[in-house]
């Protein structure tokens, strides 16, 4: 069950692994790194806007920290809402976020929000990023961060396994109005990993034929298969190996052991 695995992640994350609660409307944003490092800043708040995409506004006086390497054991657990964001990374990683453990008037269940590209250096199974979301995995209007403001030559890639606990995996745009209007619009959205998603996720509005859509106008999944046997740290799985199907060989074709 997810919810005893949050306990169990969040006891797994020490020291600055384990980040409080620190907003009713910010939280923290982790900068992942390559060569297993990252870095953390402190969130006040986000905007959305369909024009210009939005921002981020961070605590006051708060600054990116020193560059960390990652856990031991490979976990970071948030008591808040986690911005996430990290290119050509290598390593295995899991962050989760939820306030459940939090007291009672600091449970409003926690979100990741996919503030810019997640990419693997490599996808021959030595990288794995794992999100684990009490409610909502989120991708904002201002996401490429590093590419605003928004544009339909936009593309945005996720390389990782995540779950979305109560809520869903969504692209946030507004499509409210004339459809001349509806933005941001952004070009396509590339997953490379695996979703699991309690409500349906979705992604953008139906197409077209006049050209006027909001979020992203193509999407590419691919699932990751080393995610079977070799997910990230302490990552959730359910059931066993399976043999799908087999066939004895004569001893003399046997393979010997090297």
């Amino acid at each position: 069950m997810l919810t005893s695995d949050f306990k169990r992640l969040s006891a797994l994350a020490t020291g600055d692994a384990n980040l409080p609660y620190v907003s009713q409307s910010g939280g923290w944003h982790i900068r992942i790194l390559p060569n297993s490092r990252y870095q953390v800043r402190q969130v006040a708040y986000d905007s959305e806007n369909k024009n210009t995409g939005g921002s981020i506004t961070y605590a006051t006086g708060s600054s990116w920290s020193a560059i960390r390497n990652y856990p031991a054991n490979g976990v970071i657990y948030v008591n808040d809402d986690v911005w996430v964001e990290g290119a050509l990374l290598n390593g295995r990683l899991t962050i989760a976020s939820s306030a459940q453990l939090n007291p009672s008037n600091q449970r409003t269940a926690t979100s990741i929000i996919i503030a810019d590209d997640i990419t693997y250096a490599t996808k021959d199974g030595n990288v794995a990023i794992g999100l684990i979301a009490q409610n909502n995995i989120k991708i904002p209007m201002y996401a490429p961060l590093s590419k605003l403001p928004p544009s339909s030559d936009d593309n945005l890639e996720i390389d990782a396994a995540i779950i979305a606990q109560e809520g869903r995996q969504y692209v946030s745009y507004d499509s409210s109005g004339w459809a001349s209007g509806w933005g941001p619009r952004r070009g396509t959205l590339t997953f490379f990993g695996s979703v699991g998603s309690f409500i349906t996720p979705y992604r953008r509005t139906d197409d077209r034929t006049d050209g006027h859509y909001a979020g992203f106008f193509s999407g590419v999944n691919t699932y990751d298969g080393f995610m079977l046997y070799n997910p990230p740290p302490y990552f959730p799985t359910v059931g066993t190996y399976q043999i799908l199907d087999w066939n004895e060989l004569p001893s003399t074709d046997a393979v010997p052991f090297q």
